[in-house]
């Protein structure tokens, strides 16, 4: 499923919201990994970073290298959200795409 897209190189805000049979949640534990949608390489270091305060909503704000083209095909995101919330340290997991829009006058690299 794609989740919008950004402008290259510029911030993008993605909204990410819990629930369980349609009631909020508040999980015990929220990480995040961005990563190509080509490859599943790593983008700018962002694997398993944690949201410090878990609520039933939370953003990840993503700017510059995290949007940055390096490739007239490397215009598609994927970020992947785990999840553990109780009772029992149940694990929840989810992933969305994105796609970059190039902009002609950014400077790529």
């Amino acid at each position: 499923m794609s989740i919008g897209t950004a402008r290259e190189k510029g911030t993008y805000v993605i909204t990410l919201t819990y629930t369980l049979g349609g009631a909020a949640l508040t999980p015990d534990s929220v990480t995040w990994t961005l990563s190509r949608t080509s490859d599943k390489t790593i983008i700018n270091s962002r694997e398993d970073v944690s949201i410090a305060t878990p609520g039933t909503t939370n953003t990840v704000t993503l700017s510059d290298d995290d949007l940055l083209i390096s490739t007239d095909a490397d215009t598609g995101r994927t970020i992947t959200v785990k999840i553990v919330y109780s009772p029992g340290s149940l694990p929840q997991n989810e992933e969305d795409t994105f796609t970059i829009k190039p902009l002609s006058k950014i400077a790529n690299g």
